[in-house]
């Protein structure tokens, strides 16, 4: 399960791999439904236009999409979600591309960033969830 920051910081990453093979006028819509909190809304969207474009998620998403998916075990959505994860396909490298627009200090702005704190916590979850495993 993700927290709501984890979420929002998911969302913002699919949109950074997904921004190649996204229109304009949907990458646009996609950022206002993060930006307004409708995070899951766009996670949904991005994940169908994944699997619709045949495009590959990065190796370095595959647990938060699996996190932002147990959040809704139980749920009348999770057995479409879990459909639909399967769907996806995962680069076979662990090279991460920079983001699309570097360059752009505008839209570096848009990139969440975890304080060194929150980067910590979410270290040892990760380490402690390794250990259930």
């Amino acid at each position: 399960m993700m927290n709501r920051a984890d979420e929002n910081e998911f969302a913002w990453a699919l949109m950074g791999s997904a921004k190649p093979f996204l229109a304009d006028t949907v990458n646009s819509w996609l950022c206002v439904k993060i930006g307004a909190g409708e995070q899951n809304v766009a996670i949904r969207e991005l994940l169908e236009r994944f699997v619709g474009n045949g495009a590959t998620l990065p190796p370095a998403l595959v647990a938060s999409l699996w996190a932002w998916i147990n959040g809704f075990v139980g749920s009348d959505e999770e057995t479409a979600l879990r459909d639909l994860a399967v769907r996806i396909r995962v680069a076979q490298t662990s090279h991460l591309s920079p983001p699309v627009h570097e360059d752009d200090p505008e839209v570096a702005q848009l990139i969440p960033r975890r304080s060194e704190r929150a980067e910590r916590k979410h270290m040892q979850f990760s380490a402690a969830v390794d250990e259930r495993r």
